[in-house]
């Protein structure tokens, strides 16, 4: 057995570690989705922006590079307009018809515009290169953007992965639970336990000896629960048909013959037994024990109620005649003479607990009433006695033929 319990914690360690993995599993993926949720919104406004200086770069190149340009056409014009005038201003010369200070102007002035003209070409060169590298500039700050975006959006990846892992963690759980779950049924088979809570009334075997399992299972404990004792009570087969579930029954036991027990038919069987040549049905009923004063197989008499009246008029059944036409009671009456005379009257009968029976027509409260084997000219005191009692039907003990009742053990 201590193999068994060593399985059982290692299976119960096991179990533990694979829950601490899954909780880190399960940590790591709530932080990698917090953490992918903001870089990518972060990644997303950085790329924002930087196509939007990419874009007020690139407006700012095209006006500068159309600014200087714009340059370089004026000063063309200007140099194209100053060489002209130099060469109208050299043939008026040559011609005596202005002086030659003019002449000077002219050429200075054409000097001018052809350095205007060379430094706005030269202008132009200079904003095509800032504006080359501004724009470069801008473009791979958007290329890195797009590089963090797309490293953002490859965290989803790795939430995708952590996720997995975190099933992977729960699959471990459940069959680290299916092992303790087996280790623990196996150290449960070490011990034999009674179904039931209750009385040990036989020990067959002692803790620490060996038992051989046959065909057969050994008998190692008796245990009894003496608040749920019962009544196996054997029925005659006459009666059974009267016996309903969950008719009140009186029980008594020799060990208390004055003392009553209540119960209650729990179950009827529907197959018969057979008690000293007679067919009986076994019928089960609930005790009511509370100061556990029954034993295990005391032998019970069961009285079961399968009827009740009150206040019946009831007479001996020794004073009922069965004939062909009905049954009859001789009744006793006196005359005039004070002689007692004898008549026969049919009745109708009722009711029997083997003792008595109830008259329901022919006979009136009063009435004295002839019992079987007396003999007209007994005396007044010898005749039967007058009957009005509460009665109830069913029968008293060992299977009679009217109880309804039958011996049983609790």
């Amino acid at each position: 057995m201590p193999d068994l319990e060593a399985n059982v914690r290692q299976a119960e360690a096991a179990l533990a570690l694979n829950r601490s993995r899954l909780a880190e599993q399960l940590a790591g993926v709530n932080l990698q989705d917090i953490q992918s949720a903001t870089d990518i919104q972060r990644a997303e406004a950085g790329v924002a922006v930087v196509q939007a200086n990419l874009r007020q770069v690139q407006d700012s190149a095209n006006l500068q590079v159309a600014t200087a340009n714009n340059g370089v056409l004026q000063a063309q014009a200007n140099a194209k307009n100053s060489a002209a005038n130099l060469t109208r201003f050299q043939e008026v010369f040559a011609k005596g018809f202005i002086a030659h200070s003019e002449l000077d102007t002219a050429n200075a002035q054409a000097d001018v515009n052809a350095a205007q003209l060379s430094s706005a070409q030269e202008n132009v060169k200079l904003v095509r290169a800032k504006v080359d590298a501004d724009l470069a500039s801008a473009r791979e700050q958007l290329k890195q953007a797009q590089a963090a975006l797309d490293a953002a959006r490859a965290g989803l990846a790795q939430r995708d992965i952590k996720r997995k892992q975190v099933k992977e963690a729960q699959d471990a759980i459940r069959q680290s639970e299916a092992a303790l779950a087996f280790s623990r049924a196996q150290l449960a088979k070490a011990f034999i336990r009674t179904p039931i809570s209750g009385t040990v009334l036989q020990l067959a075997q002692q803790q620490g000896e060996t038992i051989a399992a046959g065909l057969s299972a050994p008998t190692l404990i008796i245990v009894a629960d003496l608040n749920r004792l019962q009544v196996d009570a054997f029925v005659d087969e006459t009666d059974i048909g009267r016996v309903q579930l969950g008719q009140p029954a009186q029980i008594t036991v020799d060990a208390y013959p004055n003392h009553p027990f209540l119960g209650r038919v729990e179950k009827i069987a529907s197959g018969s037994t057979m008690q000293q040549n007679v067919v009986t049905y076994d019928v089960t009923i609930s005790l009511q024990n509370p100061e556990h004063m029954l034993k295990p197989d005391m032998t019970a008499t069961t009285v079961i109620v399968v009827g009740r009246r009150d206040n019946a008029l009831a007479v001996p059944v020794d004073a009922i005649k069965p004939t062909t036409r009905g049954s009859t009671v001789t009744v006793m009456t006196r005359g005039k003479n004070g002689q007692p005379t004898f008549r026969v009257r049919s009745v109708k009968t009722g009711i029997s607990d083997g003792d008595n029976t109830e008259i329901l027509k022919g006979l009136r409260e009063g009435d004295r009433v002839v019992l079987s084997g007396q003999v007209p000219g007994m005396s007044t005191d010898q005749q039967g006695p007058r009957f009005r009692m509460p009665f109830f039907g069913g029968g008293r003990g060992g299977g009679g033929a009217r109880g309804g009742g039958g011996g049983g053990h609790p």
